[in-house]
């Protein structure tokens, strides 16, 4: 297998993620959070099993960690479209973008010390987010808002971590089962509590519950997480950040906003930090 195949398989799983704050938006217009994640996950799974080869994971304290992971990734979701509703999106998003910080933390603890590259690539990355979330309206403040939307960051590197542990042993389709069928139980649940309708929808809604199946849960999140074979769980996540980019991107050729000057300033700092980090930092 060529050496390169991991990194790009990695890195164009996470620019397809950057289609599922389209999706959702979308589909936000009729159906909860809760329910977007659900359909995403419910729809994702019989796919996956084909995949599979028709064969359902072996049910063991692997497996279990996948299933986890997608539990953590469903608290993650919850608690950051609740942030969104508390404050504004700006503050939000940059808190849940300090996810890569908390897995290098963890990482550090476990297996030493990073590359001195690597720590600043992942310095010049959350500049990068800082300047996209300061020019849209971001304000200095820690309310319950920025708080809930800090717990996801939290709840995301814990999916990051789980994932890379389930993968290994499991395949990277077993894996994404695990975690499917972990957040669509979760979600499932969530919505329930808060009462969400699960039904009625547009035909314009029900397409976007399956482009997110497939474009995101299954063409993005089966390449990331193929590549955690060959990563630490910090380089994944911090890699993850292109997602930001690659919505701002879409955002630009598939709604045609406008961006700001901020936006390509931010997107070079991400894109300089996601370079040294992965790239640069591996060669020393």
């Amino acid at each position: 297998m060529k050496s390169w195949y991991p990194i790009t398989a990695l890195l164009i799983g996470s620019s397809l993620l950057g289609w599922a704050a389209l999706f959702a938006k979308w589909a936000l217009i009729e159906a909860g959070p809760e329910i977007i994640g659900f359909y995403r996950m419910l729809f994702a799974l019989p796919l996956l099993f084909l995949l599979n080869k028709a064969r359902f994971p072996k049910i063991n304290n692997v497996f279990l960690m996948a299933i986890l992971a997608g539990s953590f990734f469903a608290g993650d979701l919850t608690l950051w479209h609740t942030g969104v509703g508390l404050t504004s999106a700006s503050n939000a998003t940059f808190m849940v973008g300090l996810s890569p910080l908390w897995v290098s933390l963890w990482s550090w603890n476990k297996h030493g010390k990073p590359p001195q590259l690597f720590i600043l690539g992942l310095f010049l990355a959350i500049c990068g987010a800082a300047v996209l979330a300061f020019f849209r309206s971001f304000s200095f403040q820690l309310g319950a808002g920025e708080l809930i939307s800090l717990g996801a960051s939290f709840f995301y590197a814990a999916c990051t971590i789980a994932l890379s542990k389930s993968r290994a042993s499991l395949t990277a389709i077993e894996a994404l089962i695990g975690m499917s069928l972990g957040a669509c139980v979760t979600l499932f649940f969530i919505g329930v509590i808060r009462q969400q309708n699960f039904t009625h929808f547009s035909s314009h809604t029900w397409a976007y519950f399956l482009g997110l199946t497939l474009i995101v849960q299954i063409g993005g999140w089966a390449s990331i997480s193929w590549s955690l074979k060959h990563f630490e769980a910090r380089v994944a996540s911090m890699a993850l950040m292109l997602q930001q980019v690659a919505t701002l991107f879409l955002g630009v050729v598939v709604l045609n906003e406008l961006p700001l000057v901020s936006d390509w300033w931010g997107s070079a700092l991400i894109l300089s930090g996601l370079f040294i980090g992965l790239f640069l930092s591996k060669k020393s």
